[in-house]
């Protein structure tokens, strides 16, 4: 037998066990999933504001943003914990523009913890780090640990439970 977090591991799904105790209902998902992911607004604006120095081409790109069929395609196709990284992944790169290098730790550790995958990203955001923001130190700092989770998430944890990365897909 495989175990959930064989075939996709997402600790995050612990963050959720909440809900289960306070609705009896597998819809409390779906309204937190569409929350959270109308949440991703707030960052895209607030990088926006930062970077364009203008509110309407702000307020104009998380409209953008919200109105993105896309968006609405993961939100009304069931509960994905994928869906939970946009949110968490937005906030990670809005901290880590404005130097709030904790949260930004923070917010991308809880995006990794949803899915195997996400951990490719944080790579990507540490090879950010060190191109764009020239931090080398932090940046490469970044890929090594995202490398590292991927690594063991996909190549231990995972086959340990009865499944493993399905690179098929």
């Amino acid at each position: 037998p495989v175990n959930q977090f064989g075939d996709h591991f997402a600790p995050i799904f612990y963050l959720l066990t909440p809900l289960a105790v306070l609705f009896d209902d597998a819809r409390a998902l779906l309204v937190v999933q569409a929350l959270l992911l109308a949440s991703a607004a707030v960052p895209v604006y607030l990088l926006a504001r930062s970077k364009l120095a203008s509110r309407a081409l702000a307020v104009a790109l998380a409209a953008a943003f919200l109105l993105f069929p896309a968006l609405h395609g993961v939100n009304t196709f069931d509960f994905h914990e994928i869906a939970l990284v946009v949110p968490l992944l937005l906030w990670s790169l809005y901290c880590l523009e404005t130097g709030r290098f904790r949260l930004f730790g923070l917010f991308l550790a809880l995006a990794l913890a949803a899915k195997e995958e996400v951990a490719l990203t944080g790579v990507a955001i540490g090879l950010y780090m060190v191109l764009v923001r020239r931090e080398p130190r932090r940046g490469a700092l970044v890929m090594a640990l995202s490398a590292a989770y991927f690594v063991l998430v996909t190549a231990v944890l995972m086959p340990a439970l009865g499944g493993g990365a399905d690179v098929g897909r």
